[in-house]
């Protein structure tokens, strides 16, 4: 409809198996998107209102398959808004976390290895999607109340995530 999406996205990586339905509506998600299972299953679902909302993205374990939350993002008026996390298996800890304001990174990204550790070179710092030093940024978000402050324990991965997030858990 006038050049932008309107009506329901439908995704399928194997053929004949329905992934995920996501609804549109003159060009921004609205509505409430679903997700299935390889076996058919709904493993979760999330509503968005004129491209505001979180959007969710599920897993299935890999010893049991029962789906797992994966992926949680922010995004308002269908621009990336606010936290990104790349959750792990444990519901309690992710491996990578960044923060976006109107679809431009604009905050602290992170990075971990399996171990648990930083990967090389993170975190990084950002502001209006210019990478900075941290030195930068600190006095950067001293005057910015939009950037995340820096703070020694979010260097570990593990996260208390607001209800919105784990409230919406499969």
């Amino acid at each position: 409809m006038n050049g932008v999406m309107h009506g329901i996205e439908f995704r399928s990586d194997i053929p004949g198996k329905l992934l995920s339905a996501e609804p549109y509506s003159n060009g921004l998600p609205h509505g409430t998107a679903r997700q299935w299972s390889q076996d058919g299953k709904l493993m979760g679902s999330y509503t968005m209102r004129h491209g505001t909302g979180i959007d969710l993205w599920w897993c299935e374990r890999s010893e049991n398959g029962l789906p797992y939350l994966s992926e949680a993002r922010y995004v308002k008026d269908g621009k990336w808004h606010g936290f990104e996390w790349w959750m792990n298996e444990d519901q309690k800890s992710v491996w990578q976390e960044r923060h976006f304001r109107n679809n431009q990174m604009h905050g602290i990204e992170r990075s971990w290895n399996q171990q648990g550790r930083l990967h090389r070179g993170y975190p990084r710092y950002w502001v209006n999607n210019v990478r900075r030093t941290k030195r930068q940024y600190l006095r950067a978000s001293a005057k910015d109340p939009t950037l995340p402050p820096f703070r020694e324990t979010d260097n570990r991965p593990n996260r208390r995530f607001p209800l919105a997030v784990i409230g919406r858990r499969p």
